[in-house]
């Protein structure tokens, strides 16, 4: 098994596919973060493992971003065409905020009816840690529904959680039926940003990336970002951009 190691500045993230699971899940929400962990799949498959078929995995939240399926195709369009080799599906749900059910929650609850029916062994997310604590100062807050770890360590099973066939956590990989890994929590947007920046295929997605979670009038009836929202700030602040903006 082979660990492809991404190095930008101070900032580093890897990531791998076990030698025994060919099918692997990339939850996309079309914003920069998942794109990129995508690319980094399409491109360890590529290089490495020509057996590997990828799920896209898409959740609607469809009181803030009813829209965010449109976004979504767009993107997996480009990709299904940037890499004719793989084997692409699509599996798309809803969300709906509820007091005490959070987004991860609804996602947690869809992936053993993913398992069930494509067969998905290992699972990928875009998660990203937050930016510096003074950059997150300046933009007003902190980023939503992340845990903030302040001067604690991010542990290997914060970034990859593997489970045995009953279902338990283990630490060896060949035992693993189960994977799911966020390859990007070890760094926060800005090396999200230089990473677009170095590659000429995430360049021209880009505008097709969007990220802001505002509501029908502070986005014109979903027709521009917000600027406002913890999302459109972060994104800004990495890329110096918008959605829809190029680089």
């Amino acid at each position: 098994m082979k660990t492809d190691v991404y190095t930008i500045g101070e900032q580093s993230a890897s990531l791998y596919i076990p030698d025994h699971h060919n099918k692997v899940c990339v939850s996309l929400s079309a914003g920069t973060d998942s794109t990129l962990v995508l690319y980094l799949i399409c491109s360890y498959i590529r290089e490495n493992r020509k057996d590997v078929s990828v799920l896209l995995m898409h959740c609607v939240d469809i009181v803030r971003t009813p829209y965010s399926e449109r976004d979504f195709n767009k993107v997996a369009s480009r990709f299904i065409e940037q890499f004719p080799e793989i084997q692409f599906d699509k599996y798309v749900y809803t969300y709906v905020e509820t007091k005490g059910f959070s987004k991860g929650m609804r996602t947690n609850k869809e992936i053993p009816k993913i398992i069930r029916e494509h067969g998905i062994q290992s699972f990928f997310f875009g998660k990203t840690k937050n930016p510096p604590k003074e950059v997150c100062e300046q933009l007003g807050e902190l980023r939503p529904a992340l845990l903030i770890r302040e001067g604690s360590v991010i542990t290997p099973f914060d970034i990859c959680k593997m489970f045995d066939k009953d279902g338990k956590p283990t630490e060896v990989i060949d035992d693993c039926v189960e994977m799911r890994m966020s390859p990007l929590f070890t760094v926060d947007r800005s090396f999200v940003a230089d990473f677009y920046r170095k590659v000429e295929f995430l360049k021209n997605i880009f505008p097709l990336t969007a990220s802001c979670v505002g509501g029908l009038v502070a986005t014109k009836n979903w027709t521009t970002p917000c600027k406002k929202c913890w999302w459109c700030k972060e994104k800004f602040w990495a890329f110096h951009q918008y959605d829809g903006g190029s680089l």
